[in-house]
């Protein structure tokens, strides 16, 4: 039984970590006031950035994320992205 509780945990974490996105987590070292607070709420599906076709590594991705403001509080944001190979760019923010 403890073994199944390992494993679990395990896969639990393997895929937590399936689901970042090193261009976007860079853009928020580079961009937040203290990265270290980041906590991501929800990672959106990886779509299309354009209409008609896909591109690979080409793409469009909505994430909610808790961080530190400059006073401290923690605030809730939502944030899309375009992701070009390995470079991330700020679409948008959502309110």
């Amino acid at each position: 039984m403890k073994k199944v509780i390992i494993l679990l945990l395990v896969l639990l974490v393997m895929s937590c970590n399936y689901l970042t996105d090193p261009a976007i987590m860079r853009y928020f070292n580079q961009d937040l006031i203290d990265p270290g607070s980041l906590q991501i709420i929800n990672w959106g599906e990886k779509s299309s950035l354009f209409d008609s076709e896909t591109i690979s590594g080409v793409y469009k991705r909505t994430v909610k994320f808790r961080s530190k403001n400059s006073f401290g509080g923690y605030v809730i944001a939502e944030w899309r992205f375009s992701v070009i190979g390995s470079e991330a760019y700020l679409r948008e923010e959502i309110e």
